[in-house]
Parts: structure tokens; C-alpha cells; sequence
């Protein structure tokens, strides 16, 4: 009796193997999306809440939009600064469009987006000299990683 014991656990190990090798990672990933919120977001701007799609460029590079109503009436030290901030950004800055933001982007919160290569706009930012530095510290990381 004890040998018919001992054989039925050995002949359980190996199925209870097979199962915890299928529902293991199963189980971790429903843990890890629990624990979403939790997760370290590295962006500095704000995530827009709907998705806007602006044009293109025809040299496909990332683009910088700002609102018209964020500088208003006097723009010239905002391009000012938008032009530094192209300019530190070094070898990359040839992969940067500064363009004004078409109208569907005038009721958003922010002053200041960026849009990818393809013209999907991903973050906005303020206007103000916080803002710029987010902006740039973003797109140092989005250049660098997205393939500039």
C-alpha cells in the first residue's frame, strides 16, 4: 500500500510541472497589469487623453506644435526659445520641425506638443520656461531611442 502511494505522487509531479510552466507566466502578467499604476512613467509632459493626428512632414522628422493663443499677441520669444531648444538638442536638431499647431489642438490644455515622425501627437507641455525644459528633456529621450 505505501509503494502504490509513493508511485501516484511521482506520477503527479510531472503534470503539476507541466501546469505551473503553462500558468505561471499567465499569472505574472495578470499581477503585472494589477500593478500598472504602479509602474514608473518617465515622461515628463502630460499623455494627451484622445489621439490627434497632425500632417507629416515631407522629411519625416518630429515635430514641436505651439498654440497660437499660448504667445499671444507677441511670439517672437517664444520662437526664440523653441529655437534654442533646437539648437541643444546638437546632432539631432536636424530632425526637429517647428510648426504651429493646427486648429484641432487650440482646446487642449497645453501650449506646446510633440508629434512623431508619422504626425501622431504624444505629449503636451506649457509654455513657460518648466515647460520648455520638459519639452526638451522628452525629446532628447524620444530622439535618442526613437530612431533619430
Amino acid at each position: 500500500m505505501m509503494n502504490a502511494m509513493k508511485w501516484t505522487r511521482k506520477s503527479h509531479l510531472p503534470l503539476a510541472l507541466m501546469l505551473l510552466v503553462f500558468i505561471a507566466p499567465f499569472l505574472v502578467s495578470v499581477w503585472t497589469l494589477q500593478q500598472a499604476d504602479e509602474l514608473n512613467n518617465n515622461a515628463k509632459g502630460q499623455w494627451l487623453g484622445e489621439s490627434i493626428r497632425v500632417a507629416a512632414t515631407a522629411d519625416n522628422t518630429w515635430q514641436v506644435l505651439w498654440n497660437d493663443t499660448a504667445c499671444a499677441p507677441d511670439c517672437r520669444e517664444l520662437n526664440q526659445r523653441l529655437f534654442k531648444l533646437k539648437l541643444a538638442l546638437g546632432k539631432h536638431q536636424t530632425q526637429l520641425t517647428l510648426t504651429p499647431a493646427p486648429s484641432a489642438l487650440h482646446n487642449q490644455t497645453a501650449e506646446l506638443f510633440i508629434a512623431d515622425r508619422q504626425g501622431l501627437v504624444l505629449l503636451g507641455y506649457g509654455a513657460d520656461q518648466n515647460g520648455l525644459y520638459k519639452l526638451f528633456k522628452d525629446l532628447k529621450v524620444l530622439m535618442k531611442h526613437g530612431g533619430a
